[in-house]
């Protein structure tokens, strides 16, 4: 009996804390507003109305979330270069915890796994096109990280610079000499991107 007490309290405290999590959890990003929407809602927006969320994508509203980050300025591109380069993993509760707060408010947004934020994040920080001279600095140390998945994200992101692009020519030259093909690749893609 005491076993399953223990259980029993175990389960109800993992309940609590993720209940709590999705309520206080957020970052900084409900105090930015546009048209009465946070940047983290702009951004649910974002993936929600994409493709890769699972559904088959809405484009006017995918164009609203992009258009309201831009208009928000730095400070979505603070949150978003927070977003895209975040190294977190989802716990075994995430998603069951966020469909049982979803199922007591339906109008709750959409599960974001971990992975698909940062993807999304890079994502909207290339469609918003910020100006190089705003995220350049931001970059410069993931480019230059050890770390893969920094370096692959930074890639990704100068493939969406506004004005001033030329400044991360550079970076992307340098990485299709890697040996890493997928960097070679995001390299080759971001110029894609940048165009002639």
């Amino acid at each position: 009996m005491k076993k399953h007490f223990r259980l029993a309290l175990v389960w109800m405290s993992a309940a609590g804390l993720g209940i709590l999590i999705l309520l206080f959890g957020s970052e900084r990003s409900h105090s930015l507003t546009q048209n009465g929407k946070s940047v983290l809602q702009w951004f649910q927006q974002f993936y929600a109305s994409g493709s890769f969320a699972g559904g088959p994508g809405n484009e006017e509203d995918r164009a609203e979330a992009a258009g309201a980050l831009r208009t928000i300025g730095s400070d979505a591109i603070l949150f978003l270069i927070d977003e895209t380069f975040k190294k977190r993993r989802d716990t075994f509760f995430s998603r069951p915890f966020h469909d049982f707060w979803r199922g007591l408010h339906p109008k709750s947004p959409p599960f974001i796994a971990a992975d698909d934020r940062a993807t999304e994040a890079a994502a909207a920080l290339r469609e918003i096109k910020p100006a190089a001279r705003t995220i350049f600095p931001l970059l410069t140390n993931a480019l230059a990280s050890p770390d893969r998945f920094r370096r692959r994200q930074a890639l990704i992101v100068l493939g969406g610079l506004g004005g001033g692009a030329e400044a991360g020519l550079p970076y992307l030259i340098e990485a299709l000499k890697q040996p890493d093909s997928w960097e070679r690749w995001l390299a080759a893609q971001s110029l894609k991107w940048l165009g002639p």
